[in-house]
């Protein structure tokens, strides 16, 4: 009857909010945190958000862990399907890291983030003349 207690008492505390284990794994980690992800016509943290950017110059991806110092991937799918990803990407804890583009290629642009594996946003950038 101890043994049963005891299993059913784990299988609550599981299911508490927060209750999590120091050896959680990336994915789970990568749940839990909040992300904040934007694309702008250029690479200043101040810019204004875009999702629209003529080709000239360099665009912005941008990319905020708000509640831990995670590493990311972000991933550019171009309007002809070539897709170009950038690793080992460092984000600490509330600090805007910022990824640049040049391409001149008209069409939408889509780009996605990964955090432990999993996907955590989706932006779409146009380009246009």
């Amino acid at each position: 009857m101890r043994r049963f207690a005891l299993v059913v008492a784990l299988a609550v505390l599981a299911t508490l909010p927060g209750a999590t284990s120091a050896g959680a794994r990336p994915a789970d980690l990568a749940k839990a945190n909040t992300y904040r992800t934007w694309t702008a016509c250029d690479e200043h943290p101040g810019s204004k958000h875009s999702s629209s950017c003529p080709k000239e110059g360099v665009k912005g991806l941008f990319f905020k862990s708000v509640d831990a110092h995670v590493t990311y991937k972000v991933c550019v799918i171009f309007p002809q399907g070539k897709k170009l990803c950038a690793s080992h990407q460092d984000a600490p804890k509330g600090k805007v890291a910022i990824n640049t583009i040049t391409s001149n290629k008209i069409g939408v642009h889509t780009i996605n983030w990964f955090v432990g594996g999993n996907k955590v946003a989706t932006r779409h950038l146009t380009i246009h003349n």
